[in-house]
């Protein structure tokens, strides 16, 4: 679904995809009810309409958020080794903890790790010399450790600094 740039539809969009995130702390996702995020939204059901198909047209407005925000970071990134590229990632999901977390009981955390994975080609199209299956696998490879790092920070309370997941996946990147 295209979205509205018109000021007053992104701050309906952006109040209807935290109510749904609010809601889902408090219940399962497939428990909640298009009535109850526009409630919590404090918005009109034709509101939600107009902004929205369904609860997973809400869950791709989020990812594709958080995916923006992820690559308009990633792009000031003066040196974009393995070090400091796996730093800004988990980094850029510190002050997203509560929401990964709320996501991962509710199942949701998948499908918006997926959505934003499958924008990483992106960042690797300047490599020269790598043919493109290469390219598309190793990146693969790549994001399923990071998205598997990241679900265990998280399952282990993410105690971890940054510069500390980092260095470790660096260490690991490096000597297998």
């Amino acid at each position: 679904m295209e979205r509205s740039t018109h000021p007053l539809a992104q701050k309906s969009q952006r109040w209807i995809a935290e109510s749904l995130i609010e809601l889902r702390k408090k219940k399962e996702y497939s428990r909640i009810t298009l009535t109850e995020i526009s409630e919590v939204a404090q918005v009109d059901r034709r509101t939600f309409y107009r902004n929205f198909t369904s609860k997973a047209d809400i869950i791709d407005y989020y990812a594709e958020k958080l995916r923006s925000e992820y690559f308009d970071a990633l792009e000031k990134l003066s040196e974009p080794t393995i070090h400091n590229v796996v730093e800004l990632y988990f980094a850029f999901w510190i002050p997203h903890i509560d929401l990964l977390n709320s996501m991962r009981k509710g199942g949701i955390f998948e499908i918006v790790l997926r959505k934003i994975d499958q924008e990483f080609p992106v960042i690797y199209q300047s490599l020269h010399g790598v043919a493109k299956e290469e390219r598309i696998y190793g990146l693969a490879y790549v994001n399923g450790g990071l998205w598997n790092a990241l679900n265990l920070w998280l399952e282990n309370g993410a105690t971890e600094t940054p510069n500390e997941m980092a260095t470790i996946l660096d260490w690991l990147i490096k000597h297998y």
